[in-house]
């Protein structure tokens, strides 16, 4: 397992402790009363009841025992809430997570990462937790949005498409002349870039590895939850995305009578081409994606 894969799945664990950790330190809650209540307490205990001494005054009261003190919660760096779908066309290229997109200092670990999202996703509403921790733990941290489709969704467009995006970001735009400006590998010291993506993020960069000369360009590609056979999401209906060729490239051909000739040709022959460090982090209970 190469040190960015462990450094990934610490990091990862760190998040979600820290998402766990304010519900677990929450105050105790009070079991409910016996449904037998009612019928325990003592018929004459309103008759009974003190109101006070026989000078008139009042029963002593209780000191109040005012809130527990809790200790705090561990703070986590603040997600940036997703836009409303008409501003997305242009907040994530403006605004990328906090800790990402700026130029690689002194003190990075040589190899840039590039985090991608899946589909439907933004960069902000993906990465913005993880962004921040990741440069404190001292790696150079890039992030993209891609194919968005006319309803400013993004991860929508063709899969090949978003690949070239991809291309593109790392190796920089290519002019009418045929050279490419600057890109993500400007900032690397190794030559290569790592790709950490999720859902379609995690398969569509694979494309680009295959298909568009990016074996020896990327160093290795981590996959959380990764659509590389197929996902749910290809159910999404346009009337509420808006157009969506990507979700009918990540149908599960194996279980579609029409089949799925992207995702099928994708992973026909060598699944895993280059010379490429490929890991795939998945559960077994996940009702949406098939690794």
């Amino acid at each position: 397992m190469s040190p960015l894969v462990r450094r990934v799945l610490f990091l990862l664990c760190l998040v979600v402790a820290a998402l766990v950790a304010p519900a677990a330190i929450a105050q105790p809650s009070i079991p409910d009363p016996p449904a037998d209540v009612e019928e325990s307490v003592p018929e004459d205990v309103e008759e009974n009841a003190p109101d006070g001494d026989s000078d008139g005054e009042a029963a002593p009261s209780l000191p109040d025992a005012g809130e527990p003190d809790l200790p705090e919660a561990p703070r986590l760096p603040e997600a940036v809430d997703e836009p409303d779908s008409e501003d997305r066309s242009t907040s994530a290229d403006q605004n990328p997570p906090p800790g990402a997109n700026d130029p690689c200092g002194t003190q990075d670990n040589g190899t840039p990462v590039v985090l991608v999202h899946g589909t439907f996703e933004t960069a902000r509403s993906s990465w913005s937790a993880l962004t921040p921790v990741l440069e404190a733990a001292g790696y150079c941290v890039f992030t993209i949005d891609y194919g968005k489709n006319e309803r400013g969704f993004q991860g929508t467009e063709e899969i090949e498409d978003s690949a070239a995006e991809l291309q593109d970001f790392i190796e920089g735009p290519e002019g009418e002349d045929g050279e490419r400006s600057r890109g993500v590998l400007d900032e690397s010291k190794t030559g290569k870039v790592s790709i950490v993506g999720h859902s379609q993020g995690g398969l569509m960069p694979r494309y680009y590895i295959r298909e568009l000369g990016g074996e020896d360009k990327v160093d290795d590609l981590v996959g959380l939850n990764s659509s590389n056979h197929g996902t749910d999401v290809a159910g999404a209906r346009p009337e509420d995305f808006g157009e969506c060729p990507a979700c009918r490239q990540q149908t599960p051909y194996q279980f579609s009578g029409d089949g799925n000739d992207f995702t099928e040709d994708l992973n026909r022959g060598d699944e895993t081409p280059g010379d490429v460090s490929y890991t795939q982090i998945a559960s077994r209970f996940d009702e949406i994606v098939l690794p």
